[in-house]
């Protein structure tokens, strides 16, 4: 549904694993950038049967608060294009993302420390929350699977919470930095 007020989507339903905008189709692209402030975003049942994958061509930016609700790590997994060297998210400041049931996964050694920090989300003076989620393969500099910059006079949190990291790689915070 769309609100005309705001003309953004409330809670969308991505069904397209593509990253390229097309008419009658929500990639999960679209999702973010349209969503409207404190949506959540869910998948379509046919993206996860019995699996499936979603490969981004560049990162996400979310710069509200936002859900984004998969149907388990098992069930629905999203990458990055081998060939390009980005993170799957970034939060902007004051934004928020809460993440459940997905994997977060890059192929082995792709891309192995050309990202700064955060190999699968960076989130800088903002907050975030997984939960049930799985980070595979995923490096970066600082933070192989996540990483988490916060000034000193910004309030924001982060929690992690029944998620599996495993195989992340970096020279500070193999799974998580601070």
């Amino acid at each position: 549904t769309t609100n005309e007020t705001w003309d953004c989507a409330t809670d969308p339903v991505v069904n397209s694993s593509a990253d390229v905008r097309a008419p009658g189709i929500t990639t999960l692209r679209d999702a973010v950038q349209t969503a409207c402030a404190a949506s959540t975003i869910t998948f379509d049942p046919s993206l996860s049967s019995p699996s499936g994958t979603i490969t981004l061509q560049s990162e996400l930016v979310i710069d509200k608060h936002l859900k984004i609700q998969g149907p388990g790590p098992s069930k629905l997994t999203i990458t990055v294009d081998p060939s390009v060297d980005a993170r799957m998210f970034t939060v902007e400041p004051g934004a928020t993302l809460e993440l459940t049931g997905l994997k977060l996964e890059k192929e082995p050694d792709a891309g192995a420390f050309a990202i700064q920090q955060g190999g699968a989300i960076f989130s800088h003076n903002a907050n975030l929350i997984v939960r049930e989620c799985e980070f595979w393969h995923n490096a970066a500099t600082e933070g192989g699977a996540i990483a988490v910059l916060v000034d000193s006079d910004v309030a924001s949190s982060t929690s992690i919470v029944a998620s599996v990291f495993s195989e992340n790689r970096a020279e500070y915070g193999g799974a998580i930095w601070t």
